[in-house]
Formats: C-alpha cells, sequence, structure tokens
C-alpha cells in the first residue's frame, strides 16, 4: 500500500538535506521525496519500510523522528459521467443481433477451443513416446 511519511530533522542544513534525500530517492519503494522549507522535515511517498528507511536516515542524523505516517491518497479526478444521447440506442447496433452459441472467445473457458492446447499437448507426447 502506498503511504506518505513525514520525518523531521532537528538540524537541516543544506548538506543533511542534499545526503537525506539522496538517500530516500535511492531506497527501494519510494516514489517521490519533497522538502518541506522552513521546517526541516522530509515528505517520503510510496510502497517502502518506514523502519528501513529511518535506520538509513539516522545514519546521517541521529535526530530525525518521524512526525507522520498515512496512506497516500491521491484526489481522484472527477469523471464527467453524464452523456449527451442518454436513451437513445447507438447507431452501430444492428437491430436482432445477438452473440452467436458458438462463440469461442468465452471468458468462462466453456467455448469450443477451451481445451485444444490440452489435446496438443497429448499429441505432442504421444508422437515423442513412439
Amino acid at each position: 500500500m502506498k503511504k506518505i511519511v513525514v520525518f523531521k530533522f532537528e538540524v537541516f542544513d543544506e548538506s543533511i538535506k542534499q545526503i537525506a534525500t539522496e538517500v530516500a530517492r535511492e531506497f527501494p519503494g519510494v516514489t517521490s521525496v519533497v522538502d518541506v522549507e522552513g521546517e526541516g522535515q522530509l515528505v517520503v511517498k510510496g510502497e517502502f519500510s518506514t523502519f528501513e528507511l529511518t535506520k538509513e536516515l539516522m545514519k546521517i542524523d541521529e535526530s530525525v523522528e518521524t512526525v507522520k505516517i498515512g496512506p497516500d491518497e491521491e484526489p481522484e479526478q472527477e469523471v464527467n459521467h453524464h452523456r449527451k444521447d442518454e436513451g437513445k440506442r447507438p447507431n452501430n447496433i444492428e437491430e436482432g443481433s445477438t452473440p452467436s452459441d458458438d462463440d469461442a472467445g468465452r471468458s468462462n473457458g466453456t467455448g469450443p477451443q477451451a481445451y485444444g492446447w490440452w489435446d496438443q499437448a497429448k499429441a505432442i507426447s504421444a508422437g515423442a513416446a513412439e
């Protein structure tokens, strides 16, 4: 599950910020690293081990602490589901057209070609046994 973790540093000067950002970006599963200007915080997003990343960041600065851990809830884009011609039939459907009974592309695997590969495998193995 994607999550957001906010790390807070006591002293967050340029050198620590640069090293911490680089370590977080290279950490497996991290998708985004953002520095919160003026607050000494680093916001990290992705699917990663919070414990392991905290251990790595503590090698840089022992004062690092986890301030917030939460799910990465990206705002869903609003989709307009309204149709202008609601209630009308599409023009490309023919009257009385129905799917045929011998459809080979059935999704439940009961079509006539569903086990064709099995018959082929038996024929190959019978030929190899001879």
